[in-house]
């Protein structure tokens, strides 16, 4: 994206939301200690495995069956819009979260 359309976006994200700053969001988002410190404090598998994505972009994978599932399965595109409550009801396969954990801890 050109500069001048991430600050028209961001401008309108500032309607809805007056405290947005793209700047410092994409530098929490950026910074690998901090998005470990949110994984490891994620409340859920859903939150964990969408904090992993970003954790993960951009790094070979050496279990592609693995990456394939979370980044098709449960990604936005391929979730129905009624679903069960993420935060309530556990929709991750507990066995996808524990490469997750051993993945993010070996990267520390």
């Amino acid at each position: 994206m050109t500069v001048i359309e991430i600050d028209a976006g961001a401008e309108e994200i500032k309607k809805k939301m007056p405290s947005f700053n793209y700047t410092q969001l994409l530098k929490a988002i950026s910074d690998k200690s901090s998005l470990t410190k949110a994984y490891n404090e994620a409340e859920n598998n859903y939150e964990k495995l969408q904090i992993f994505r970003v954790l993960q972009e951009g790094s070979p994978g050496n279990n592609d069956v693995f990456r394939k599932f979370i980044n098709e399965t449960f990604h936005i595109e391929n979730e129905h819009v009624m679903q069960l409550n993420p935060r309530k009801y556990e929709l991750v396969p507990s066995f996808i979260i524990v490469e997750c954990n051993r993945i993010v801890a070996s990267s520390v």
